[in-house]
């Protein structure tokens, strides 16, 4: 998506400079510093809209890493969120689920979703971690399956 706005911010900075040429010697000055304007407003822009993402993956090593796990269930909507965890990252349904973390948002995967509220309820964890519209799950060591106590994966 921000690729299609850059696109789209270069094709209108090249008809303005198009249209300057030779009018004056400010005008290069000039649509250098727009251009470097529009991209450091959406680069601010996608950061503030990336952070919790980065901060929730971090979360979720630092939990994993503690119980001793190391693979990070993702739902569908937290691909993005979760994919640069150093492990496993297996996609999971969270009424099915029994790996040890989940990564979990209320956030579609789609901002032309964003009136929608998913729930990140699943029997057997407990949210350990909140940041944002994302959770960190973690299995309760009575719901049974691969928590903590007898994860495979992180005693190897």
């Amino acid at each position: 998506m921000v690729v299609f706005l850059l696109v789209g911010y270069a094709d209108l900075l090249a008809r303005a400079a198009a249209r300057f040429r030779g009018s004056s010697r400010w005008s290069g000055p000039i649509l250098v510093a727009g251009t470097a304007s529009v991209a450091l407003a959406v680069a601010v822009r996608h950061a503030q809209w990336q952070a919790p993402m980065s901060e929730a993956r971090a979360a979720a090593e630092r939990i994993a890493l503690r119980i001793g796990s190391r693979e990070l269930g993702l739902t569908r909507q937290a691909l993005k969120a979760g994919m640069l965890f150093p492990g496993p990252t297996p996609i999971v349904s969270l009424a099915e689920t029994t790996v040890p973390v989940v990564l979990c948002t209320h956030r579609p995967a789609s901002y032309r979703a964003h009136d929608a509220v998913l729930s990140c309820d699943a029997p057997g964890y407990r949210v350990d971690y909140r940041v944002g519209d994302f959770e960190v799950l973690v299995r309760e060591p009575s719901a049974g399956g691969r928590g903590p106590e007898n994860d495979l994966l992180g005693k190897q």
